[in-house]
This record gives structure tokens, sequence and C-alpha cells, in this order.
């Protein structure tokens, strides 16, 4: 891992302290199949996963940067027992959905200092509330996950969806999608996307061209 390190999810509580510790009951079994077992499964004894990020950071106008972060699941207590009953309580979906919301709340504080307020009404562009690192106010952050993506177009195709979304209700803020099995190989690869919208004069001078 080059220029990454380990996040581990048993660290929810520490570093999301308002939402953390359920968290860590509710999504971090989640994680633990979509990175250890399904859709690819590890050898035994396997503790973390390497995840490749494309990121765009909040501050300035940066070009995407691709960085590597370990996810890890050590100190999760019966850990393996969990997951044999996350696998036949939960349907595929939601077992995606709260991996990627685990991946994202640990990718999302360890690369903009973000720390999550709320989950947010369904109708509000975002699922979540999130401070960064310096804000003076809060932004919204959209989540998804996808269990396997061959071809890496559908991870793409969703992240445009997502930045779509946010920026319905939101003049700025983030999105993430977390692909479990992405494109050649079993790559765990994710987006985390700061948008904004354009701004009125922008827009007028491209209608004009």
């Amino acid at each position: 891992m080059p220029n990454g390190h380990v996040l581990e999810l048993v660290s929810l509580p520490v570093c999301q302290p308002r939402v953390g510790a359920a968290l860590l009951r509710a999504h971090a079994i989640a994680a633990i199949i979509r990175l250890r077992l399904d859709p690819t499964q590890l050898p035994t004894g396997t503790m973390s996963r390497e995840v490749t990020v494309d990121w765009v950071q909040k501050q300035g106008n940066s070009a995407p940067v691709q960085v590597q972060r370990g996810i890890g699941w050590a100190g999760i207590p019966d850990a393996d027992r969990a997951c044999s009953q996350y696998r036949i309580t939960l349907n595929d979906h939601d077992l995606t959905e709260q991996a990627a919301i685990a991946v994202m709340a640990l990718l999302i504080h360890d690369l903009e200092g973000g720390v999550l307020q709320r989950v947010l009404p369904i109708g509000s562009g975002g699922d979540y509330l999130v401070v960064t690192r310096g804000a003076k106010k809060a932004d919204q952050v959209e989540v998804s996950g996808i269990r396997d993506d061959a071809t890496g177009y559908q991870s793409r195709t969703r992240l445009n969806q997502k930045t779509a979304q946010v920026l319905t209700k939101s003049r700025a803020g983030f999105a993430s999608v977390t692909t479990f099995a992405h494109s050649k190989g079993s790559i765990v690869h994710g987006y985390l996307y700061f948008v904004r919208r354009g701004s009125k004069k922008r827009r007028k001078r491209k209608r004009r061209r």
C-alpha cells in the first residue's frame, strides 16, 4: 500500500463520535462481508483489504488524485458468526449499501477530516451531513455501493447519478461510491468526489457559445 494505511472499522466510534458507535453495530459486519467474503473471498486470517480511491478534495479546484487505503476488521468481536447471520438476514442490496456507508465514514474522516453529524431525510439530496476539516458549515454527502462491476462503467455512471443527486438541493457536496469488485480482477474501488454547481455566469457563457 504505497501511499496508504489501514483504517480500522473498530475505530468508527472514535473517528465519527456522533454516529460511529451505531455505524459499528449496524454496518461494520456488512463491510467485512463485502471486503472479505463476497464478491471476493480472501484467505483465512486476512484482516484488511486495500481500496483504491479516486479523490477530488474539497479545497481548491483540483483534478482527481488516486490514493490507496486499507480497510481493516481487526478487533471486531465474534465477526465470523455475525457474518454468517447477516448473510442469511439481509439481502444483497442492503449488505452492499451498509458496507458502502461504513467505508465512506472511514474515508471521509481520513481524507477530509469529515465528521458525520446526522442522517438526512429521504428527498434531501444527500444521505448525511458532514463537517470537514476547517469548514464553517456542513456539507451533504451522498453514498452508494456496488457489489461488482466487471467493466467499471456502472461505477462511473453511479458516480454521475449521485453527483447530480447531491446537487439537487445543495450548491456543493460529496458523492461517495464504493465498488467491491471493480473492473478486471478483484480490486475494491472508491470514488470520493467533492462537487460544486457551476456558477450562473459560467452557465450563461456556455449557452452563448
